[in-house]
């Protein structure tokens, strides 16, 4: 499977993610950085009645600072649920481990597709099954 950078910002990826997680009833917090808070800590946290965890958002071939590897890796230690969703428009969405180990892929193009509420589902499903896959590293 061949991974293309998106064309679509970051920012604007994570909007769209997190506006169809809330659309079926979740609820995403964003985590914005300034001087009183600890870095590297992930852009949201969801909360849905199925999938409770932090997800650092990235794109095509970002990377992940020092601090948001270390974070994660903490986060997990502790029993939380934390990983990485990658962008890449118009071939697939990932979410990946610190090492960069795909735990859960959907097609892009096909959740764009998708009406809602059914893609906001899909999300979940997508989400949940990343999950299974962090607590048995």
């Amino acid at each position: 499977m061949t991974k293309k950078c998106a064309k679509v910002s970051e920012s604007a990826f994570t909007r769209w993610f997190c506006e169809r997680l809330t659309r079926v009833n979740a609820y995403c917090v964003p985590i914005v950085a300034s001087g009183m808070q600890q870095s590297g800590l992930p852009d949201r946290y969801v909360c849905h009645h199925k999938f409770r965890g932090w997800l650092e958002f990235k794109k095509g071939d970002g990377r992940l600072s020092e601090a948001q590897r270390l974070t994660i890796k903490s986060l997990q230690e502790r029993g939380d649920v934390a990983f990485v969703v990658r962008a890449y428009r118009g071939t697939w969405v990932f979410a990946e481990d610190i090492t960069g180990e795909v735990l859960a892929q959907v097609e892009y193009v096909k959740l764009l597709s998708l009406a809602d509420p059914d893609c906001g589902l899909a999300l979940v499903d997508f989400l949940i099954s990343a999950r299974e896959k962090v607590r048995h590293n």
